[in-house]
C-alpha cells in the first residue's frame, strides 16, 4: 500500500522557482516536499538520502547539470523514482537524450503549476514503463487527453496515438458537431499527411487498446455487460465525452 503523501524534490538552480513550486505543492495534503536543490550534486545526494517518489529536475545547474543527475541515479540507483523534467530547452536532441537517459516527462518552462502537479499525482499513483513525450504547449486539456491514453495503455511511439490527440482536442472544443470523416481531414491537415493515414493509424490504435482491454478501457467501452470493439468514430466519441466530464469537474 502506498504511503499517503507524495514525497517530491525540486531541483532547480533558481531559488525563487524552487519556492514558488514549493508554496504551491505545499497547499496540498497529499504532497510533501520533502526538500529542494540547487545542483546536480546535491540533487542527487539528497535523492539517495530523501528516497523522494519523484523529482522535479532543471537541466542546466552549477556544479553538475540534470544530465549528471540522470545519469548517475541510472547507473547507481535502484528505488523507483519519477523525473519530472521542468526546463527552458525545447531542443529535440537535449529532450531525447533525457527522455533516454529515464526522464518519465518533459515540460518546457514556463509551465501550468495546476498540470504539474497532475502529471506528480498520476506518475505516483499509476507508475510507468516508458518515458512520456514532452508538451511545448502545456494545458490542462492536453495533460487530461495524454492522461486519458496513457490509462487506456495506448503507446506514445504509435502513429495513432498524435493523430488521437489532434482529433480529441478539436472535438472537445468545437462549438457544433463534426463527422469523423470531417475531423479525419482535420487532422490530416495539421499533420501534413493523408485522410486514410490518419484514418488507418487510429484505427491501429484502437485495435491495440482493444487488444490489451485494461480496466480503464472495460470501464469506458463495456455495454451491457459485454466489451465492445468500438469503431473509430465509437472510440472518439466516447473518450471526448469522458474528457468533457473531467474538464467539467475542474470548473
Amino acid at each position: 500500500m502506498k504511503q499517503s503523501k507524495i514525497k517530491v524534490l525540486i531541483v532547480d538552480d533558481n531559488s525563487e522557482v524552487c519556492d514558488i513550486l514549493s508554496n504551491f505543492l505545499k497547499k496540498f495534503a497529499d504532497i510533501n516536499v520533502c526538500d529542494t536543490a540547487n545542483d546536480g550534486a546535491s540533487a542527487v545526494d539528497k535523492i539517495f538520502y530523501l528516497c523522494p517518489d519523484i523529482v522535479i529536475l532543471d537541466i542546466i545547474m552549477p556544479v553538475a547539470d540534470g544530465i549528471y543527475v540522470l545519469q548517475k541515479t541510472q547507473q547507481d540507483y535502484r528505488k523507483p523514482i519519477h523525473f519530472i523534467v521542468l526546463s527552458a530547452i525545447s531542443n529535440d536532441l537535449i529532450i531525447n537524450r533525457v527522455l533516454n537517459l529515464g526522464a518519465t516527462y518533459y515540460m518546457v518552462k514556463p509551465a501550468k503549476k495546476q498540470s504539474l502537479l497532475d502529471w506528480i499525482r498520476f506518475l505516483y499513483e499509476n507508475g510507468s514503463d516508458e518515458n512520456f513525450l514532452f508538451e511545448k504547449e502545456n494545458t490542462v486539456l492536453d495533460s487530461i487527453i495524454k492522461k486519458k491514453l496513457m490509462e487506456l495503455g495506448i503507446p506514445l511511439n504509435q502513429l495513432g496515438y498524435q493523430y488521437i490527440i489532434e482529433a480529441l482536442k478539436f472535438m472537445v472544443t468545437a462549438q457544433s458537431h463534426f463527422l469523423t470523416s470531417e475531423i479525419y481531414e482535420i487532422v490530416a491537415q495539421k499533420k501534413d499527411t493523408s485522410v486514410n493515414c490518419v484514418e488507418s493509424a487510429i484505427r491501429n490504435t484502437t485495435i491495440h487498446a482493444h487488444k490489451k482491454c485494461n480496466d480503464s478501457y472495460k470501464e469506458l467501452f463495456t455495454k451491457n455487460n459485454e466489451i465492445i470493439k468500438p469503431t473509430n468514430s465509437q472510440f472518439l466519441s466516447t473518450l471526448s465525452e469522458s474528457i468533457k466530464l473531467n474538464l467539467s469537474k475542474l470548473k
